[in-house]
């Protein structure tokens, strides 16, 4: 898709979202932070990851911090790209080295990436990105296996050595309506 698809796109699927202000770089501040690329920027990333060529690019909808994109190529499974709208550069790598490790220790989470030179995350913009799997998700079922499943990965979770630098707070906490409701 063009720029311009994808911006009609992104602009439909968050039509209901009120807007307060829109940056030079296409990001939408206000209840959604957004940012737009394009299937160059794409394709140059994946060659950064090794990661095969653009058959094509949607925005995934839904989450309110980062910008997400399915990514379907010639060859292999989709993967989503993740563009860190609420974090800097060090934070979001720090955040996408915790879940790798999560991932190592067995818990279900999709594993990042990782690029030739043995990096997960690689700054575009002034801006983290990051390549995983995609994963067909579905809410959890309220009934006795779902919760003895979520339980078992809580286990693991308490398990787990401490991770060296966990955040302290969470930027999509009470902090983030200020920032919301100053722009």
């Amino acid at each position: 898709r063009s720029a311009s698809v994808m911006d009609d796109h992104v602009r439909r699927a968050f039509a209901a979202a009120p807007r307060r202000s829109e940056t030079a770089d296409g990001c939408w501040i206000g209840r959604v932070i957004f940012t737009s690329v394009d299937e160059r920027e794409v394709q140059a990333f994946l060659d950064e990851f090794d990661a095969g060529q653009l058959e094509s690019m949607a925005p995934l909808t839904g989450g309110m911090a980062n910008s997400n994109y399915r990514i379907d190529r010639h060859s292999g499974p989709p993967l989503v790209l993740r563009i860190w709208n609420e974090r800097d550069f060090a934070d979001a790598s720090r955040v996408t080295a915790q879940m790798a490790r999560l991932a190592d220790y067995g818990v279900p989470t999709p594993a990042p990436l990782e690029s030739p030179t043995g990096s997960h995350v690689a700054r575009i913009d002034g801006r983290a990105w990051i390549l995983m799997p995609f994963v067909e998700g579905h809410w959890l079922k309220p009934n006795a296996n779902s919760m003895h499943n979520l339980g078992r990965v809580i286990a693991t979770i308490a398990l787990m050595p401490t991770m060296p630098d966990l955040a302290s707070g969470f930027p999509m906490g009470l902090s983030l309506f200020d920032r919301i409701l100053a722009a």
